[in-house]
């Protein structure tokens, strides 16, 4: 529903969508709870951003019309994920993370190969963003998931 009118939506609505998708996603944390909300990451948003990523550089001139709103999807999914990893570390149930993370590097590594600078720079910026917020709380496995991928 909403991950998909985002990428299909004119890029005017796209900021209010977003804000409202993200809104949405935070409150899944606490009510139904952590596991459906991972569920919606992993299954829902990721797919959506890595599809947005990829349906965009095909596009001629693509970027021109969609990098602000793209960067802004990418942003506020990085935080959202480090908020869950944090999350998940305090419940003591950081191996629910693993997926998630997984999926969210593998994504903003392929926004990294861009040919388009300010793209490219966004990956590295939300990989820096996790590492930054999120090192304390990184099992083994996630520290491995990051640095491999």
């Amino acid at each position: 529903g909403l991950c998909g009118a985002t990428v299909s939506s004119c890029p005017q609505y796209q900021p209010h969508i977003l804000d409202t998708l993200f809104t949405l996603f935070r409150e899944l944390l606490v009510h139904p709870g952590f596991e459906f909300g991972l569920y919606c990451i992993n299954h829902l948003l990721l797919p959506m951003v890595q599809n947005w990523l990829r349906k965009t550089s095909r596009q001629f001139r693509g970027w021109d019309v969609y990098s602000s709103n793209f960067k802004q999807c990418c942003g506020l999914t990085t935080d959202l994920v480090v908020k869950y990893i944090v999350y998940l570390h305090e419940a003591d149930k950081s191996e629910y993370g693993n997926l998630m993370l997984k999926q969210l590097v593998l994504v903003m590594v392929e926004c990294v190969v861009q040919p388009v600078e300010s793209i490219a720079r966004l990956g590295c910026a939300c990989l820096r963003h996790i590492v930054l917020s999120a090192a304390p709380m990184l099992t083994p496995c996630q520290w491995e998931v990051v640095c491999l991928g």
